[in-house]
């Protein structure tokens, strides 16, 4: 029996509708290690695109006159939340918050929204 998904995909997957799907793509190659899976393009335009960010499958595309930019905040569990936070600003992210660790939580929270205004929360679980 075929699968209703394809194998390696999650049921939710979050699609970002962006100015510049070139440059975030680019952008998260560059910060997440993310790995292309499709890309489908049209008139020098980005119309569909999948990347693989640890486990997950992110969906993006160009926005255009049906489908304009869409505000989006996502959060990401990551081996180091300092460094990938550091990589972020380097590469023309904003930061928003600073990763911190709160008193009773057991993750290393920072936040930043990239340079096609994506914000993203980012963080690590701590040693107890």
């Amino acid at each position: 029996m075929t699968s209703y998904k394809p194998d390696g995909y999650n049921d939710l997957s979050a699609y970002l509708v962006v100015d510049d799907a070139y440059g975030l793509l680019k952008f998260l190659e560059t910060v997440f290690q993310a790995e292309q899976v499709h890309l489908y393009e049209h008139e020098g335009q980005i119309v569909h695109c999948e990347v693989k960010i640890g486990d997950t499958i992110l969906k993006l595309a160009n926005a255009n006159t049906h489908w304009p930019a869409i505000p989006t905040l996502l959060h990401l569990y990551v081996p180091d939340a300092q460094a990938l936070y550091d990589a972020a600003l380097v590469e023309g992210a904003v930061a928003v918050q600073p990763p911190a660790q709160r008193e009773g939580e057991p993750d290393l929270r920072g936040v930043f929204t990239d340079p096609f205004g994506i914000t993203w929360s980012i963080s690590s679980q701590q040693e107890a």
